[in-house]
């Protein structure tokens, strides 16, 4: 999970910059504290729905678009496991 924490911190890290706000300012449009944006953006804290909802409609995005740009740098670590889990059904 550590790993789609950092892609979607970085997601986050590269609109916040790119509309030119800082972590204060996107954490007060969000309604929380600029070291929770900051834990985010570092991959430290995986955001609950509701936030991922806060930082969209802070960063005028939907949260599909937070997303969007993830799947090709991210590649889930389950995979393989859960393909086993499936062959081991069989």
């Amino acid at each position: 999970m550590e790993d789609l924490r950092k892609a979607f911190g970085a997601r986050v890290r590269a609109l916040r910059n790119q509309r030119r706000l800082s972590q204060e300012a996107l954490a007060e449009l969000g309604g929380f504290h600029w070291t929770y944006v900051s834990d985010i953006e570092r991959g430290r804290r995986g955001p609950s729905l509701d936030v991922v909802g806060r930082i969209a409609h802070a960063l005028e995005v939907t949260p599909a678009e937070l997303f969007s740009a993830i799947r090709g740098t991210y590649k889930p670590g389950f995979r393989s496991s859960h393909r086993r889990a499936r062959e081991a059904v069989r």
